[in-house]
């Protein structure tokens, strides 16, 4: 299972130096690193809600085809098959029962009604239930998920931080020595060339950050940080 707990992080004290001598190195404006230290705690949120939305909505398919979840899922079919028919006979016996002391009352014929609506209903919702666990079982087993976890939650925050960057009007370049690149090696606390075909998908991606940050929930017990400022000229 993908753990995406690590999104929420927060910046070490060397991390933020880090960032603000990268920002120094560009000749870019204190306060534009200022502004995203400032930010991280909600880009962090932003970016765990992506994820979770992202990481699932491609893994669902094999989640429900992995071999302990088909299983689970034969089971309570079959359990769920099986209670449709006890209710029937349950409702069946109540009829018979009822009817015996008060098959001349009124109320009696408006019960009978609604117990044979009722029976016509479990009996196809039973047939449904059983006729559906029957075409899960053809489905095919996947043993394995695709990708490696780290990389996935990486990957992640990077498109996160792109959409950030272009949200600050900061250009997201193509090159291992741009703000960018440089930037995201001390977020993801290493050094080290980033593949060029994921820098040039990262610059050319149109994730915007505004509408991530909208559909985030907000951890209430932290204070709303500081809204950034806005630079006209793009970074290099």
């Amino acid at each position: 299972m993908l753990d995406l707990d690590p999104l929420l992080a927060l910046l070490t004290l060397r991390q933020e130096e880090e960032i603000r001598q990268v920002f120094r190195r560009k000749r870019r404006p204190h306060y534009e690193a200022d502004a995203l230290i400032a930010d991280w705690f909600r880009f962090s949120e932003v970016a765990h809600q992506h994820a979770l939305h992202s990481y699932f909505s491609f893994s669902t398919p094999e989640l429900l085809m992995s071999p302990p979840v088909r299983k689970r899922r034969d089971k309570q079919l079959r359990q769920a098959t099986q209670a449709a028919g006890t209710a029937i006979d349950a409702i069946n016996v109540l009829v018979e029962h009822i009817g015996r002391h008060s098959a001349f009352d009124s109320w009696f014929f408006d019960f009978q009604c609604w117990a044979e609506t009722a029976v016509a209903h479990l009996r196809s919702t039973q047939k449904a239930t059983e006729h559906y666990r029957l075409i899960a079982q053809a489905w095919p087993a996947v043993a394995k998920r695709r990708g490696t976890p780290r990389w996935l939650a990486e990957s992640y925050r990077l498109e996160v931080l792109a959409a950030y960057f272009r949200n600050q009007r900061w250009r997201v370049a193509q090159t291992q020595t741009g703000l960018f690149a440089e930037v995201a090696f001390v977020v993801l606390g290493r050094r080290s060339s980033m593949n060029h075909a994921r820098l040039k998908a990262l610059a050319n991606s149109c994730l915007d950050y505004e509408a991530l940050e909208a559909v985030a929930p907000r951890n209430v017990e932290f204070a709303k940080p500081p809204i950034a400022r806005k630079n006209p000229h793009p970074a290099t």
